[in-house]
């Protein structure tokens, strides 16, 4: 049966221009796959009359498309058995619009029209198609069926490749707002997640979410696994079995799907046939008959501490659109993860480290070499940032070794002016300066045969430093105002967050004190270098203000969590414990959910800030001079000399630089 009415139709030039121009105008704005659709079969119909039509959108491999069917004619939608997308043999190799007859069209054609098969059994005869290209490439075709023999005129082809631009922009424009619409979804639903997971505090509670929230929105049908690695060890466990056999069993991650998603960060897809026969996960799914699983890494900031993974009887288990959303859940249960741990696992206080809470794998080898050096008599130098907790070390050393029978006495060398700290260390006797009203014990004699504790030792004056190196080396001291040697059995633990090796090349440290302190150095990590630690600390921190104002409080929520992972610390523990302590206070529920940080990026460390103390008048006064004797390249006296330019006798010039303590090594020398 041929159409009697396309000839006559396309004699009228006015009207298809009006209705090329129509389609301009109309199928551009659209948001909807249905106003699209309706907008072109209306027009469409103005020019050439068709019985089915839709439109095809290619995925980005070509092996695949998805269809607008809102235009399909009911007969062939109902038809449709697969859901979409559908597969296809590649893209078509026309590059203009095309007519076929449905009784003559080869397997090829057949391949890469999808649909063309539904619509030729039930009684469809022609066709035409309209590849769309956005910016020269081809995104999909429109296709356009009818019941009539010859249906198409060749001049249809011609309006057809006019109207092909804005129906291919249209169509870009429906996409484009889907995936807004899409996102914005997805952003709920995982907002949704991430105030449920605030709340999980052990595996049932997240079997629960899994059941009820994340299975429903994600569509997988035989179940979901976590398993959590211990990257030291090379090994994995199962953290949640959804198969109850496989609780706490451990495997080796190399040679598995885990070492690639662990290797590359992304995720990965896993199916029965896959290049895995020794992998547990690919035994349990020939076992089960699932066809297919889908893993994620599970993220905490930047550190990865397991993997997600989720079933279903389809070998494809998610489109590769879902990923994004699937990395997010995947994300949101690696905090919930970190939450179960965190609740269900009491915190890691090692044997004689009690204060000390800590699953840091740094942490455990410098546990080792305290344990080793604590049982001799061996100086300790602890070296750290402020607020990496070097006092509970050295209390830590001090328990372990032989002198724990006796309080660990401790000093702070920057909390005291000069004249008070060599009393402090050396004591004094009655009048041995104004105010020395009685004898006073120092700390080397209260120290004898214990331990003593220098902190901040970068701090000492120079002038103390050869009292403090003789007290070492002689193990002797004399009390200020008396000339009686007393013998001391100390054993000495410093600590400083300075550079010394920088302080003892600009002058300001004793190279030979120095190397008297450093015989057994021990480093401690930053906060931001043992960010496992985060969770464990704020809990142990937020239980103790829960004590301390008499409150309840369950947990912090996953934004919180992802917070404290964030953040760089520049205080380290000290300034986590402050943060801690200030959010309590303000928090009004039982689950913290607000964290009130200090005014720095969340992502990025604080601009550095040049440390600035205020000096005593000798010290600016030796800075003072050591400049001038900079610049004179040692010089005292003389036109060119130091004196001059401080504008001093040579003889005051050089009383003042013994005073000092100012040497030759402290300046070049011509």
């Amino acid at each position: 049966m041929k159409s009697k009415t396309n000839k006559a139709a396309l004699e009228d030039i006015d009207a298809i221009n009006r209705h090329i121009t129509n389609i301009s105008n109309t199928v551009t704005p659209v948001s909807s796959r249905r106003q699209l659709m309706n907008s072109i079969k209306k027009e469409l119909r103005g020019i050439i009359d068709f019985d089915s039509s839709y439109i095809a959108v290619y995925a980005q491999d070509y092996h695949s498309c998805s269809c607008f069917t809102e235009n399909l004619l009911p007969q062939v939608a109902a038809g449709i058995s697969t859901p979409q997308p559908f597969s296809c043999m590649g893209p078509l190799k026309h590059s203009k619009p095309f007519t076929f007859r449905y009784d003559e069209a080869g397997e090829a054609l057949y391949g890469q029209l999808p649909l063309a098969g539904l619509h030729r059994d039930n009684g469809f005869k022609t066709a035409c198609i309209i590849p769309l290209r956005m910016q020269g490439v081809l995104m999909g075709y429109l296709a356009i069926a009818s019941f009539h023999d010859d249906h198409f005129h060749p001049a249809h082809l011609g309006i057809f490749e006019k109207i092909a631009e804005p129906i291919a922009t249209g169509v870009s424009n429906v996409l484009l707002y889907e995936k807004l619409l899409m996102a914005q979804h997805e952003k709920s639903q995982l907002l949704a997640i991430s105030q449920a997971m605030a709340t999980i505090r052990d595996k049932d509670d997240l079997f629960k979410l899994l059941v009820n929230r994340i299975q429903p929105m994600l569509g997988f049908d035989r179940g979901a696994q976590i398993y959590t690695i211990d990257l030291a060890a090379g090994t994995a466990s199962v953290f949640f079995p959804d198969y109850t056999e496989m609780v706490g069993y451990e495997f080796p991650i190399k040679g598995t799907p885990l070492e690639t998603v662990l290797e590359k960060g992304e995720i990965f897809p896993v199916f029965r046939e896959s290049p895995y026969p020794d992998f547990l996960l690919i035994q349990m799914m020939n076992r089960l008959q699932i066809n297919g699983a889908i893993m994620a890494p599970l993220r905490i900031g930047g550190t990865t501490i397991g993997t997600f993974q989720v079933f279903s009887s389809q070998k494809e288990v998610l489109p590769k659109e879902q990923y994004p959303l699937f990395q997010g859940i995947a994300d949101q249960v690696a905090l919930a993860v970190a939450n179960i741990q965190q609740y269900s696992e009491p915190p890691v206080q090692h044997q004689h480290f009690e204060e000390i809470i800590s699953r840091s794998k740094k942490l455990l080898e410098i546990f080792r070499n305290i344990q080793l050096v604590s049982r001799t008599d061996t100086t300790v130098l602890l070296l750290g940032e402020t607020g990496t907790g070097k006092e509970l070390f050295a209390k830590a050393i001090h328990n372990l070794s032989d002198r724990k029978n006796k309080p660990l006495i401790k000093l702070n060398c920057a909390a005291l002016p000069a004249q008070l700290i060599e009393s402090e260390l050396f004591g004094h006797e009655r009048g041995a300066f104004t105010g020395a009203i009685d004898r006073r014990i120092g700390k080397f004699e209260i120290a004898d045969g214990s331990t003593l504790f220098l902190d901040e030792i970068g701090e000492l004056p120079l002038e103390l430093q050869a009292k403090l190196l003789r007290a070492l080396q002689e193990k002797e001291i004399e009390r200020l105002g008396s000339n009686k040697v007393i013998k001391t059995n100390v054993r000495i633990i410093a600590a400083t967050n300075r550079d010394l090796q920088k302080e003892v090349a600009a002058g300001r440290f004793r190279s030979d004190l120095f190397f008297r302190l450093n015989v057994f150095p021990i480093q401690l990590p930053p906060l931001r270098e043992r960010k496992e630690d985060i969770p464990l600390l704020a809990a142990h921190f937020l239980q103790k203000m829960a004590e301390k104002l008499g409150r309840e409080f369950r947990g912090m929520s996953t934004k919180v969590l992802q917070e404290l992972n964030n953040y760089h610390w520049p205080g380290n523990i000290r300034e986590l414990e402050h943060v801690i302590e200030r959010s309590a206070i303000v928090s009004k529920g039982k689950v913290l959910t607000v964290l009130h940080l200090p005014p720095f990026s969340a992502e990025s460390p604080p601009p550095e800030v040049q440390q600035w103390s205020l000096k005593t008048w000798k010290e600016h006064e030796k800075e003072y001079i050591l400049q001038a004797l900079s610049l004179c390249n040692g010089r005292v006296s003389g036109e060119k000399g130091a004196a001059k330019i401080l504008d001093m006798p040579p003889t005051t010039l050089e009383s003042k630089m013994r005073k000092l303590g100012i040497r030759k090594q402290h300046f070049p020398m011509e």
